[in-house]
């Protein structure tokens, strides 16, 4: 009888070791910038870690803030990095915005 033999794929329920690496990065209203990391990203997250808004001189009354980032991952070292920040009045009035935004990429 001969001895079993090894596999190089893990099998069902064996813990596959994954890297996770952090850049922080700032992102214009509307951008969608590109975000290199050292390995190859297999999934990505975007959190909104700050954002500036301004009417700019004069005085106004906020009626809405909507503040948004996103991030895809293709299996490359390269993630793009998408925002949004808008701040309105009842004038209609527009901000001017630009976000701090943390990615986390997940290379298998």
């Amino acid at each position: 009888m001969s001895a079993p033999q090894a596999s190089s794929e893990p099998g069902p329920g064996t813990p596959v070791p994954i890297g996770w690496y952090i850049q922080s990065v700032s992102v214009l209203d509307g951008a969608t910038i590109p975000v290199t990391f050292p390995a190859s990203i297999v999934r990505a997250f975007a959190f909104v870690s700050g954002f500036n808004l301004s009417y700019g001189g004069s005085d106004h009354h906020v009626r809405t803030i909507d503040v948004q980032a996103g991030a895809a991952a293709n299996g490359t070292a390269i993630v793009q990095v998408s925002a949004r920040c808008e701040m309105d009045d009842d004038s209609g009035n527009k901000a001017t915005a630009a976000l701090a935004v943390t990615v986390i990429g997940l290379a298998a």
